[in-house]
């Protein structure tokens, strides 16, 4: 394989590489080095680190996403947990939508040879991954030169075992597997603590012919929830099928006749069922062949499991494919007892971050105000005491409500925060902590940058939380429900402030 100089190439015309990586992980952060400098003088190479004080971070992250050629993934045991690290993946596959497939996705597993958590398994699995370990980095080099420049295919590191594969088949893009055991999301987790809403969810389940919806912000536990009412099915004899949304790519939610196939593919990916042909195109033909070929196939319970709901909000389809749902779970009510027997056996759990009566009009068409609402809640000060006492107790009594106060109950940074005070070498004060968090290199860095990355693209919206950070009210209802429905602030005493402490300090000095 020949070499390029570096002035072979005119830099405006040179393949563009984003290493996505996690840092202040110390094999990461080396790896992706190595990689610029091996690499930058043949192609434009950016990494975070690139980003000077002056720059608008979200934005320009953002941006190199989009207009690179190739996003190359540092994928270890802390970079497969990232937020930053999805969200930049997430990126990638919506760009590849507009932008016939680029940029082009290359996994590379720096001596992590785990089956990848979900989502990313879905997202990479089909993939063929490069592997890299201490003492190899001429042969990465030599490797990743070779697959940006369509001389070789993306193949193991010379000491790997072959390539990777999750436990059982590869997942399609638009069907969630379920979460491997022993995660945060698993009720086995000796850290997990149960709330009153999770407990009247699991209640319902005894029984059959169930439609459940889970409500609540991003990070509070809804598709845990849902994983546990998964679990629980399977465990009783039932059937699953688990469908993500955010799975489903651009050009699947750009059509009716898209999207419909794509989710009945993705029911039957989850069954092993023969796939509906190209006629099941809308909700009529999708509900024929799921009461055909689901239910009647189905000797016991079955459950639909769908995880972001609200990911179609605002599609031209939304109407058809939520009145459908309502339609399924009227048809338990049918007069003929045969009929219903079939659709009693149909379990229905639809996760939204959303109100959904802000988009759809007829009450008596939405699947979201029957059965069981589950309002996922922020943990009690009690709940948090607990889970105090299930990491060894690294908080004194008197300061777990000054960290209540800070974090408001969010069960992923009260949990977060747990374990940063646990593993920390001295004693850190819940004050401690709040100013560690403020810093670009915190323990709450990813959480925080991706509701930055996403406001980043909302202006206005970014505004009105600016506003609400400075201590002025929010007289915008929309901008209070969306800011809401994200978890970022709260209605109190009648006015609009920030949910916690941590996000009104974050949000006061980042948005400007």
């Amino acid at each position: 394989m020949g070499s390029l100089a570096a002035g072979d190439a005119p830099q405006a015309h040179r393949t563009r590489i984003f290493i996505s990586y996690k840092s202040k992980a110390e094999t990461d952060e080396r790896l992706a080095l190595m990689l610029v400098n091996a690499l930058s003088h043949r192609y434009n190479v950016f990494i975070d680190r690139f980003i000077t004080p002056a720059e608008t971070w979200a934005k320009r992250i953002e941006r190199e996403v989009r207009e690179c050629d190739w996003l190359i993934i540092v994928l270890s045991q802390a970079s497969c947990r990232s937020e930053m690290v999805k969200g930049e993946i997430e990126l990638a596959r919506d760009q590849q939508a507009l932008s016939d497939g680029r940029p082009r996705i290359l996994p590379i597993r720096a001596g992590f040879h785990d089956a990848l958590p979900y989502p990313l398994n879905a997202y990479l699995n089909h993939i063929q991954h490069a592997f890299w370990e201490e003492g190899q980095d001429a042969e990465l080099v030599r490797l990743v030169t070779g697959v940006i420049e369509g001389k070789l295919d993306a193949q193991p590191g010379p000491s790997a075992p072959g390539p990777v594969a999750a436990s059982g088949p590869v997942p399609p893009h638009h069907c969630a597997p379920l979460r491997p055991p022993g995660g945060t999301t698993d009720a086995s987790d000796p850290c997990y603590v149960i709330r009153e809403s999770e407990r009247k969810a699991l209640d319902v389940m005894t029984h059959g012919g169930q439609t459940i919806v889970i409500k609540g912000p991003r990070q509070t536990g809804k598709s845990s929830l849902l994983n546990h009412l998964a679990a629980f099915s399977l465990d009783k004899g039932g059937r699953l099928a688990l469908v993500d949304l955010q799975l489903f790519d651009r050009a699947a939610r750009e059509s009716p006749e898209g999207f419909f196939r794509e989710f009945g593919r993705a029911i039957a990916s989850s069954l092993s069922l023969p796939e509906p042909d190209s006629t099941v195109c809308n909700a009529s033909h999708l509900t024929n062949y799921f009461e055909r070929q689901v239910l009647h196939s189905a000797s016991s319970r079955f459950l639909l499991a769908i995880d972001e709901a609200d990911r179609i909000f605002g599609t031209s389809f939304q109407f058809d494919f939520f009145a459908m749902l309502r339609i399924w779970h009227n048809q338990r009510a049918d007069p003929r007892r045969e009929r219903k027997a079939i659709w009693m056996r149909l379990d229905l759990a639809l996760v939204t971050a959303t109100e959904p009566y802000m988009f759809i009009d007829s009450p008596n068409q939405s699947p979201f105000n029957v059965g069981q609402v589950i309002r996922l809640e922020d943990f009690s000060q009690d709940q948090v005491c607990e889970l105090n006492r299930l990491h060894a107790a690294p908080l004194e009594p008197g300061r777990i409500a000054r960290l209540c106060e800070i974090l408001g109950g969010h069960p992923y940074l009260i949990r977060r925060a747990l374990y940063e005070i646990s593993q920390a070498p001295h004693d850190v004060t819940p004050e401690a902590l709040l100013a560690l968090a403020l810093e670009d290199q915190g323990p709450f860095r990813d959480h925080l940058r991706h509701h930055w990355l996403n406001l980043e693209r909302q202006p206005q919206l970014a505004e009105s939380l600016r506003e609400i950070a400075l201590g002025r009210d929010c007289d915008d209802e929309d901008a209070f429900y969306r800011l809401e429905s994200a978890g970022l602030v709260k209605r109190q005493q009648g006015r609009v402030v920030p949910r916690c402490l941590l996000y009104g300090e974050y949000f006061r000095t980042r948005l400007r």
